[in-house]
């Protein structure tokens, strides 16, 4: 159309940091769900899991280059929810590690990934949850295990 731009430029994240956020939300976020089921609970979460497996998939985060920016993540997020989650301010890392935990053992979050990730993929390549979780929990257990 010939017209000037509308956006002249703009900002991104890193894929590394990226990686690092939706780590530790989905972890956060489950463990807190889990422990008091009056707080906010987002299906569209789960999408976390299949995110991480490709980016994993790709070798685009590595553990030494994401496990300071997850302390980092925990850090904020600890000053940020503190009052809303005393078990994550207590021991940040056992909490993840308890939100790793509910994920593996609770059907819930298979069913979510079945009902809103698998509807979504296009393609040849059909990714199951067994795959996308059993590659986000080692990462997630490496990087924990990291800091």
């Amino acid at each position: 159309m010939q017209e000037a731009a509308e956006v002249k430029i703009m900002d991104f994240t890193s894929i590394v940091n990226t990686q690092a956020e939706k780590l530790v939300s989905m972890l956060r976020r489950t463990a807190s769900f889990t422990r008091n089921n009056q707080r906010d609970d987002d299906p569209a979460l789960i999408r976390h899991i299949y995110d991480t497996y490709y980016i994993q998939q790709a070798n685009q985060a590595r553990i030494e280059t994401v496990a300071p920016l997850v302390a980092k993540v925990i850090a904020e997020d600890v000053a940020r929810y503190g009052n809303q989650h005393q078990e994550f301010v207590k021991n940040p890392i056992s909490e993840l590690m308890y939100g790793l935990q509910m994920l593996a053992e609770n059907k819930i979050y298979e069913d979510r990934f079945n009902q809103y990730v698998v509807p979504m993929i296009y393609g040849d390549i059909i990714v199951t949850w067994q795959e996308a979780f059993s590659v986000f929990k080692l990462f997630s257990t490496q990087v924990l295990s990291e800091i």
